[in-house]
């Protein structure tokens, strides 16, 4: 009996090891903000947890799905594809390619930044998220070492997402945006292309508006390419 009670404790230890060590990595979703006006995106703040005692790492590629009262779908980037790439800033080189090492048993911040000129987080170029609604989120990302095996897919939790309909002076400036990219609907890039005279005019004709904040950078970052009016 006195052999079989020393003999639990390190039982119970193995037992608690095996279950860390099993346990698979996790990500983290947060919107910064959560609630937004159509055409403003919003960043991702991933936080990935890897409890395992091995490095993490993931490769260049994201997809998010959203739900809606409507159903899911799979959101679509720049060029109308469900697949995603890694920022270029803040993250780490796999054969030229952007990829994020996670240490074993820590975590890692990913931030997926709308950026100044409002156009880094490339899942709001689907128009869809430019619409007055609610938005659960869920993004994922690949475990680069098992990219063809079962269990490379890494999923957040369901973040909510409200894109506010906008009202009065909000509402103007919508359609002042929407008039400004005519015949076509404003998209995500008309951000970067536009300003800073676009910047410039809504603070003059709509200081009051919230749009104001998130675009008043946009008139102090000359020097890209695209910077000649759209209008």
């Amino acid at each position: 009996m006195p052999v079989a009670r020393k003999l639990l404790p390190i039982l119970s230890l193995l037992v608690v090891m095996t279950a860390a060590a099993d346990a698979p990595p996790t990500a983290t979703l947060r919107l910064i903000p959560e609630s937004t006006l159509p055409g403003i995106p919003v960043s991702f703040l991933v936080t990935i947890t890897n409890p395992t005692g091995k490095v993490l790492t993931l490769g260049d590629l994201m997809t998010l799905k959203a739900t809606t009262d409507g159903g899911t779908f799979d959101v679509l980037g720049l060029m109308n594809q469900k697949e995603v790439g890694l920022p270029s800033e803040g993250v780490d080189k796999c054969a030229g390619q952007s990829c994020l090492h996670i240490a074993a048993n820590s975590q890692r911040d990913l931030l997926v930044d709308a950026g100044p000129v409002l156009a880094g987080n490339a899942f709001f170029a689907d128009r869809r998220l430019s619409k007055p609604g609610t938005y659960v989120l869920e993004l994922t990302l690949y475990d680069l070492d098992r990219w063809f095996e079962e269990g490379a897919a890494i999923r957040t939790n369901a973040a909510t997402l409200t894109v506010r309909q906008p009202t009065g002076v909000d509402l103007e400036v919508w359609n002042f945006l929407n008039e400004v990219a005519a015949p076509g609907e404003w998209e995500l890039l008309s951000w970067s292309t536009a300003r800073p005279r676009l910047a410039q005019e809504i603070q003059s004709r709509y200081p009051t508006s919230a749009y104001v904040p998130s675009v008043v950078s946009l008139g102090l970052t000359a020097g890209l390419p695209g910077d000649v009016a759209a209008f």
